[in-house]
């Protein structure tokens, strides 16, 4: 799948598909790795991430050291792009 969300919690990170979850990893160093694990970024057209007060700069910046073409995205554009016929997801929508 060439699309990832990553939805990010001062816990947790949780990665997703347009089809679903891949996994719940631990907001660490050691989780990051494990995201890292999961992707390669020859595969991966786009990981979006939404904003989350910070918490998402250290998780962008590890991705885009090895490569991912990343995008944050501020929350409300999120919120207002639930329409029938726009097909876009955000992470905590497809998250657990």
């Amino acid at each position: 799948m060439p699309y990832y969300g990553l939805d990010i919690s001062k816990d947790y990170l949780d990665l997703v598909t347009v089809d679903g979850a891949i996994g719940r990893f631990p907001y660490t160093p050691e989780g990051i790795d494990d995201v890292l694990d999961q992707l390669t970024p020859s595969t991966a057209q786009l990981l979006v991430l939404e904003a989350t007060g910070g918490l998402e700069h250290a998780v962008a910046a590890a991705l885009a050291a090895v490569g991912f073409p990343v995008a944050v995205v501020n929350p409300s554009f999120c919120q207002n792009v639930h329409h029938p016929n726009i097909k876009v997801r955000c992470p905590r929508d497809l998250a657990f």
